[in-house]
C-alpha cells in the first residue's frame, strides 16, 4: 500500500533541536531557522539529506515531496527507489536576489533532470511563499516555470502572522522584517535594535515608499488574503500544490478549487508553530484534493506520515472520519498528478 509523504525539507534533517517544544509563534521560529541555515555547508546539507531519507525509509514511505535549496537531494532520492517530486526552492525579499537566484537555478535544473531522468523522482519549482518572494519577482519566476512545464510548489496561508501582514500590513512578521534588515546594517548591536524598533513601527505605505528608496527588504501588503495574492500574481493558474493553507476564507477555498490546485495538510507542524486548525472538512466538501506531509525536522517530531495521520484523527474528531484521513496518505495517483 502506498504511503505519500507529500511534503517536507529532507535538507532540515539535521536540525530538531529547533523544534519548538510545546510551540513557538511563527515568525519567532523561521528567524531561528533562517539564521541556522546560514551556517549551513555543502557536506552537512548532503548529510542531513542522507538521515531524512533514511528516516523515510524507516516508516515505509514510498512517495514523497522534497523541498530543496541546493538539489542536492536529487542524486539520494533518484537512487533511493522513492517515487515523488523535489521542489527546488526560490526565497527572495529583493528583486535583484530573486532575478540572481533565478539565473542560477536555470543553469543547473536541466543537469538535475538529467540526474534523474532513469528514476521515478521529478524536478519542480517551490516559490517559498506569499511573504518571502518579492512582489515583482512571480512573473520572470512563472514566465519560466511555464516554458520548462516544471511542477509548481508554493507554501501558503501557513499561519495567523502571514494572514495579518498580507491583509492589514501589521503583525509579528513587521518585527521580523524590522530585525533582519537591521542586521544588514553597519551598526552596532544596540543600534541595530533600535533601527529594527523603529522600522518596526513604520505604517506599510511608509514601508513600501522606503523599498523603492532603497531599504533592502520589504514584505509585501497588499490587503488581500494569501491564497487572493497569489490568484492576482498568475501563481494559480499553474495548479500548484498548496502546502499549509489553514489560514483561508470560504471563498479562498472557492479560489483553489476553481484553480484546480491541491493542498498539503501538516497538522503538527501547524501546532506546534501556532498556526491553527486546517479546515479539512472544507476543503473535503468543496472537492479540492488533501494530501498529507510532515513537514521538516524543525517543526514535526518525526518524518512518518503515519505518525501525523494519528495526531490529525484528534484534531479533527467530529469533523472528519478517521477512514478519509487514511486515504490522505494513500493517494498515490493524486500526488503523481502534481509531480509532472
Amino acid at each position: 500500500m502506498p504511503l505519500v509523504n507529500a511534503h517536507t525539507h529532507l535538507e532540515l534533517s539535521d536540525k530538531a533541536d529547533l523544534l519548538p517544544d510545546p510551540s513557538a509563534e511563527f515568525s519567532v521560529w523561521l528567524a531561528k531557522v533562517i539564521r541556522s541555515n546560514a551556517q549551513r555547508t555543502p557536506a552537512s546539507t548532503r548529510a542531513a539529506c542522507e538521515s531524512g531519507l533514511a528516516e523515510l525509509q524507516a516508516a515505509g514511505t514510498t512517495h514523497v515531496g522534497d523541498i530543496s535549496s541546493s538539489g542536492l537531494s536529487v542524486e539520494l532520492l533518484a537512487q533511493s527507489g522513492l517515487q515523488g517530486m523535489i521542489w527546488l526552492e526560490i526565497l527572495a525579499t529583493t528583486i535583484a536576489q530573486g532575478l540572481a537566484r533565478l539565473e542560477a537555478m536555470k543553469g543547473y535544473t536541466n543537469n538535475l533532470r538529467e540526474l534523474a531522468a532513469n528514476s521515478s523522482i521529478h524536478i519542480g519549482v517551490t516559490l517559498h511563499s506569499t511573504y518571502s518572494i518579492h512582489p515583482h519577482l512571480w512573473d520572470p519566476v512563472l514566465r519560466w516555470v511555464e516554458a520548462e512545464s516544471l511542477p509548481l510548489c508554493i507554501h501558503a496561508a501557513e499561519s495567523p502572522s502571514e494572514w495579518e501582514v498580507l491583509t492589514q500590513g501589521t503583525g509579528p512578521f513587521r518585527v521580523f522584517e524590522g530585525r533582519l534588515v537591521a542586521s544588514q546594517m553597519s551598526l552596532s548591536p544596540m543600534a541595530k535594535n533600535l533601527v529594527a524598533k523603529f522600522l518596526s513601527s513604520l505604517p506599510p505605505k511608509l514601508r513600501q515608499q522606503m523599498a523603492k528608496w532603497g531599504i533592502p527588504y520589504h514584505l509585501p501588503a497588499p490587503m488581500m488574503t494569501p491564497i487572493a495574492y497569489l490568484e492576482q500574481q498568475g501563481a494559480l493558474a499553474f495548479r500548484p500544490l498548496l502546502v499549509h493553507a489553514v489560514q483561508v476564507s470560504e471563498e479562498d477555498i472557492k479560489r483553489i478549487k476553481r484553480s484546480g490546485a491541491a493542498v498539503v495538510h501538516c497538522p503538527r507542524s501547524n501546532q506546534r508553530l501556532e498556526c491553527g486548525r486546517m479546515p479539512l472538512e472544507k476543503y473535503l466538501e468543496a472537492a479540492v484534493p488533501v494530501l498529507m506531509g510532515t513537514d521538516s525536522r524543525t517543526s514535526s517530531p518525526s518524518l512518518n506520515v503515519a505518525e501525523e495521520v494519528a495526531f490529525a484523527y484528534t484534531l479533527h474528531e467530529g469533523k472528519v472520519p478517521p477512514s478519509v484521513i487514511d486515504m490522505l496518505v494513500q493517494d498515490a495517483n493524486t500526488f503523481m498528478a502534481y509531480c509532472h
